[in-house]
């Protein structure tokens, strides 16, 4: 680990002086070429100013004015910078030499880009960086024409060979710094490989299982930091482990007591883990370790599910329902790798839910459909049947088609009575009923009650009893909903009554709470019928029930709004002796908020 670090630590030092070197040398040669082309232009701009641009076209006026121009260009040699390396020229105006500062590359001078700009009316101050050379030309005219071309003219042979020397240095430089680079990387590299040698020697320990042994620590760098960190590292890992261990017991108790079965088995079908749920569920005891698949779920009928399961990936399971005795189960069947063997073989594990009582739920939802379904067909059944008889029937009596339309009326009313009962229960369910809590005299109440069915139970020739005083004093709560709670159960009693039977409506207080209580003298409900009676369309007589109109909801509204106030509602009875319904709730009871949509 040692040298690959020393050679990685090696490689990146030299590459970072080779890359530095390299940057600074083509930053400096860059920067010479740009120097001197912008001197170069800088010195032309300067010498061809107004006045010189004058004298020379004075002096191209004149018989022999090349020599003149060369005259004036050789006295300015100095600020020109004229050397070996950069002369002057004078041209015609169709660019041919005729004299200069050097005749013989005057004779080889090409035309320029500079030289056929000026000779186009154009100007000649273009300056390329990455051309061989330097140029510039001043056309001179006389009265406007082009007559002369001065053309100065530079090599670039002393840019370049001072770019060789720039270049020489940074490759002397970079070889010794390659050097400083080597030395260092090796210095460096002992010291962080060595402190880590150290901590691998440790963490080798810790993976066997051995905590006893500390990294001793030098410095107070980051190497330093990380060797603290490590000894922490390995501490905290012990108590985790400690912990884990601890852990593991308290799942192995929470897995004994879980409200759901499970079973795991190792990838030859040995038991390895059942909890007591399970074993309830089945109905049988095992003992761990020593009973296979077969013996457990076998059965059952569920032999084959295990070597199905085993070849199940990504997350898939089997599901199977199956009944013993009472109860209904499921059964989630699904691999896992059973770390037991620590060979990675596939185990299978067994989850067992009992949805006994989600059955029950489901059989009620069904029968609850089924009931709706009834009560609406019966009266759209008659509504049709008697329209087609009134519209097919060119015949029939006034008398008959206002009786016929008459039942299809009554027929209505009942289908809006079960619609408006399903839709209270709707929202009383979903917590959408609107209350409208106010404080009322106990006594007014009941005495409304008592006038709203007076009517019907003397139509009846049945005796009405009210019986609730003014010291019974206030109550809180949505006193049209209590209203129709009692309306609806003096409403059955008056039901199932016969005429000359007697019906007692009654109030009493006691600890807080306001007591009501409703009893008849009537034909009564059967002992195996009582636990049902609160539940939705459920009658006890069905086809005497809908004879009188009932819709097999009211005394499962009566619960629901009862148990909004906090309150309790329970009913005894005696077949052919009288029933009695006791409404409990609290004085004074806090409004209920209804959910948003």
């Amino acid at each position: 680990m040692a040298k690959s670090v020393q050679t990685k630590l090696v490689l990146i030092l030299v590459l970072l002086t080779v890359s530095t070197m390299l940057i600074v040398g083509a930053v400096m040669v860059n920067r010479v070429g740009v120097f001197y082309d912008n001197d170069f232009e800088k010195q032309m701009e300067a010498f061809f100013d107004d006045d010189r641009i004058a004298e020379l076209t004075q002096a191209a006026a004149g018989e022999n004015g090349a020599d003149e121009l060369y005259e004036i260009m050789r006295v300015s040699s100095g600020p020109l910078g004229i050397d070996s390396y950069r002369h002057f020229y004078i041209l015609s105006a169709d660019g041919s030499f005729l004299t200069g500062s050097s005749p013989v590359l005057g004779e080889e001078l090409e035309r320029s880009e500079n030289i056929i700009s000026v000779m186009s009316g154009g100007e000649g101050k273009n300056t390329d960086f990455g051309s061989e050379y330097m140029d510039y030309a001043q056309p001179v005219t006389v009265d406007g024409e082009l007559r002369y071309i001065v053309y100065i003219k530079d090599t670039k042979e002393e840019m370049q060979d001072l770019n060789w020397v720039l270049i020489s240095i940074i490759v002397e430089t970079l070889f010794l710094g390659m050097l400083v680079a080597v030395v260092l990387s090796f210095l460096l590299a002992k010291t962080i490989t060595n402190p880590i040698e150290n901590i691998t020697k440790s963490a080798l320990k810790v993976a066997s299982g051995d905590f006893s042994g500390h990294i001793e620590v030098h410095s107070k760098d980051e190497i330093g930091t990380l060797s603290e960190t490590f000894n922490n590292m390995a501490d905290v890992l012990k108590d985790t482990l400690d912990d884990i261990d601890g852990e593991r017991e308290k799942l192995k108790t929470i897995f004994l007591y879980l409200t759901d079965g499970v079973a795991a088995f190792d990838s030859e079908g040995t038991l390895l883990h059942i909890n007591r749920t399970a074993e309830q569920m089945l109905g049988e005891s095992w003992e761990e370790l020593s009973c296979k698949f077969d013996d457990v779920f076998g059965r059952i009928g569920m032999s084959e599910t295990f070597t199905a399961a085993k070849t199940l990936r990504g997350g898939k399971y089997i599901i199977v329902e199956r009944k013993i005795g009472e109860r209904h189960l499921m059964f989630h069947i699904a691999p896992f790798v059973a770390q037991e063997e620590k060979r990675g073989a596939q185990g299978v594990i067994v989850v067992i839910h009992d949805i006994t009582e989600q059955q029950r739920l489901d059989q009620a939802r069904r029968e609850f459909i089924a009931n709706v379904s009834h009560e609406l067909r019966t009266p759209l059944t008659n509504i049709k049947s008697y329209s087609e008889t009134v519209l097919d029937d060119k015949e029939i009596s006034r008398e008959t088609t206002e009786h016929f339309l008459q039942i299809v009326v009554n027929e209505t009313d009942r289908m809006i009575r079960i619609v408006k009962d399903l839709m209270q229960l709707s929202k009383l369910d979903n917590n959408k009923a609107e209350f409208k809590f106010s404080t009322f005299p106990i006594s007014g109440m009941l005495k409304r009650v008592h006038d709203a069915m007076a009517i019907q139970t003397e139509n009846k020739g049945q005796q009405l009893v009210f019986e609730a005083g003014p010291e019974l004093g206030e109550m809180t709560g949505d006193r049209e909903k209590i209203e129709q709670v009692l309306i609806n159960i003096v409403s059955n009693a008056t039901k199932y009554t016969k005429p000359g039977g007697r019906i007692e409506l009654r109030a009493a207080e006691d600890a807080g709470h306001v007591y009501f209580k409703v009893s008849d003298n009537g034909i009564g409900i059967p002992e195996k019928d009582l636990p049902r009676i609160f539940e939705r369309f459920y009658r006890v007589d069905k086809a005497r029930s809908r004879a009188m109109g009932g819709t097999g909801l009211g005394l499962a509204i009566a619960k629901e709004i009862v148990e909004a106030h906090h309150g309790k509602i329970g009913i005894t009875s005696v077949e052919n002796k009288g029933t009695e319904v006791v409404i409990q709730l609290p004085r004074h009871s806090e409004q209920p908020e209804p959910e948003e949509d």
